[in-house]
Order: C-alpha cells, then structure tokens, then sequence
C-alpha cells in the first residue's frame, strides 16, 4: 500500500516536471552589447536580464519571460538610439568637412 503511494507520488512529479515550460533566454549578450552601444539602456535591459534566472529557479516562468522580452526590448532600443547618435554624429562630421 505505502509502496504504490510513494509510486504514484514520483508519477505525479515527474508529470509535473516534464509539463513544465523551458526557461527563457537571458539575453544577457545583448544587454552587455547594449551597454556598449548606449549605457543607460543597457544598464536597464542587464537588470531585466540578471532577474530571469532567479525567476526561473523560483518557477516563475511568467515573469522569468516577462523579464526576458523586456531585457530583449531595452537592448533593441539601445542599438536603436545608440545607431541613430553615431549615424546623426558622423553625418554632421562629415558635412562640416565637406563645407570647410
């Protein structure tokens, strides 16, 4: 009798963990890229990043992906802003040599 509860308890948790989601990604590359791109957005999207493990660990994958997309967001708009600075920077270089 015990032995087919304790069989049945193990059935019942390795069902649980094989319906579990995957982790997300961390995406901490492209935060840490991001940072060298424009820092206070890459600042932002290390922070979302370094909270998704945790998260994880913790079976919040809810919030783990919430994390994640927002860390993937701010390192997008960091590329973004930081592209549009050194584009508008060149280009006024560039003109101002061409006028001398």
């Amino acid at each position: 009798m015990i032995k087919r509860k304790v069989i049945s308890a193990m059935q019942s948790v390795q069902a649980a963990q094989t319906n579990r989601l995957p982790p997300p990604r961390t995406n901490r590359f492209l935060a840490v890229m991001a940072m060298l791109v424009c820092l206070p957005l890459g600042i932002l999207a290390w922070l979302h990043a370094a909270r998704v493990r945790p998260l994880s660990d913790e079976d919040k994958i809810e919030e783990a992906r919430a994390a994640s997309k927002l860390a993937a967001t701010f390192s997008y708009l960091g590329f973004l802003i930081g592209g549009l600075i050194a584009t508008s920077v060149f280009v006024v270089f560039v003109l101002q040599e061409l006028t001398v």
